[in-house]
């Protein structure tokens, strides 16, 4: 029996489909166990395609969140916990700026180059947008 799920990874949605094994001890059935066995991977395409989006998801949470145009822009939308930099703050790339919850989790936006901090559009408590900008540099 097939069910449908929604989820959603890194604000963008999904819709799945798991199915449900009929035996309790949750083995696959003799027959599938033969289908897979004949394939190269040894997971099966969801448990392949769940991986690699994991994969990629920690990827893009550990490299230093992009900007455009002098600016750090907002990764992802959620709420801001902590503005750790002030205009006149020289960072460095990678140093941590901003961190902000999202999907109950915290996360650091870090620079992404060397500069000096001219302005800062948000404070503790504000919510944000992807893509809103959140610093801008000199």
């Amino acid at each position: 029996m097939l069910k449908k799920f929604r989820v959603k990874v890194n604000g963008k949605d999904y819709i799945v489909e798991v199915e449900e094994l009929q035996n309790s001890s949750n083995e696959i059935p003799t027959m599938e166990k033969q289908a897979l066995s004949s394939q190269a991977p040894t997971s099966t395409p969801i448990q392949a395609s769940v991986e690699k989006k994991a994969e990629e998801t920690v990827k893009s949470t550990k490299s230093p969140t992009p900007s455009t145009g002098g600016s750090l822009i907002s990764p992802m939308t959620g709420i801001i916990l902590e503005v750790l930099v002030s205009p006149g703050d020289r960072v460095s790339r990678g140093d941590k700026v901003i961190v902000m919850e999202a999907m109950k989790m915290e996360n650091s936006v870090l620079a992404d180059r060397d500069g000096i901090i001219k302005e800062v559009r948000v404070k503790k408590g504000e919510s944000v947008n992807a893509g809103d900008v959140m610093v801008v540099f000199e």
